[in-house]
């Protein structure tokens, strides 16, 4: 699939075989494909701006969501060449399990409380070539626990998110205290990718049913308890995306999943003395507790 380049010296797009991602940053658009928990009307407010679906969500007409209308003035804002970030809202957000892939948006800021029933947080892509050089700050998935009480925050609850995508988003926050993620409120989680980030620490619920794992080489904390599906560990850095099917169909295809779910650390469960490690690992602390991955699989 032929990839297009932002030039800035002709000021259009070239011809780039090595550009593999579905959107570029300059034809991002704010409109999204929401899914509702309930069959409702979606309403967006960017900005001051207010758009509403024209029919309410039907599972049945609209599998990977209802597409958010935006106005042609806001559309051609994106088309100029320099889209700047504006502030998008969504009404009802605890009644909204899924806002589509939003990697192709490269937002770069993320607050999501009162998103009680998120099924998945896709900010990241795995389409090599992909780049999001936004600084998402603030970034906050509000999946907290009181550590007083041991008790879920009041509005921080994410006890169905079971997927999240950060793969290559490169500036998560702007020092090491904005680079850490407590999911210990999602205990439903199965999937949490992280590669090309600069993520420092990740604290998963005791229990959750993690089976995949990518965490990258700046982490350095690793907490799992009780994650007994979490069996394999990945040795060589995991490929997600079928890049032959791609390039012969132009459609993203992704491998089947049992090639690359178990637990891989960048730097770590890859390290070969013989092999160039950047600046390695930045790994001071691994704990595991009450696993399945095996004597054999250390």
């Amino acid at each position: 699939m032929d990839g297009k380049r932002w030039d800035s010296d002709s000021g259009t797009y070239i011809n780039d075989d090595t550009v593999h991602y579905p959107v570029p940053y300059f034809d991002a658009t704010p409109d999204y494909k929401v899914t509702p928990y309930l069959n409702f009307y979606v309403t967006t407010f960017i900005d001051e701006m207010t758009f509403q679906t024209s029919e309410a969500y039907s599972e049945a007409k609209y599998p990977d969501g209802i597409p958010t209308p935006v106005s042609p003035t806001v559309l051609e804002q994106y088309k100029n060449g320099a889209p700047d970030q504006q502030l998008n809202y969504f009404a009802a957000s605890k009644y909204i399990s899924s806002l589509g892939d939003l990697s192709v948006k490269y937002v770069n800021q993320v607050d999501m409380p009162n998103c009680p029933r998120l099924l998945d947080i896709k900010l990241g892509n795995d389409a090599p070539g992909y780049y999001n050089g936004e600084t998402l700050d603030p970034f906050n998935l509000d999946a907290e626990i009181d550590d007083a009480t041991g008790q879920v925050k009041s509005g921080h609850e994410k006890s169905l998110l079971q997927f999240v995508n950060l793969t290559n988003v490169s500036k998560i926050g702007t020092n090491d205290s904005t680079r850490k993620i407590d999911l210990r409120a999602a205990d439903k989680l199965q999937e949490f990718r992280a590669l090309g980030t600069q993520l420092t620490y990740v604290q998963f619920a005791d229990g959750a049913p993690l089976t995949t794992v990518h965490l990258p080489s700046s982490t350095s904390r690793i907490l799992f308890i009780q994650n007994k599906n979490l069996t394999k560990l990945i040795t060589s850095t995991p490929t997600v995306i079928d890049m032959d099917v791609w390039n012969e169909t132009g459609v993203v295809q992704y491998r089947p999943h049992e090639e690359y779910e178990g637990l891989f650390i960048d730097s770590v469960t890859n390290y070969n003395a013989e092999a160039q490690h950047g600046n390695g690992s930045a790994v001071i602390e691994i704990s595991i507790e009450g696993d399945n991955l095996g004597y054999g699989s250390y």
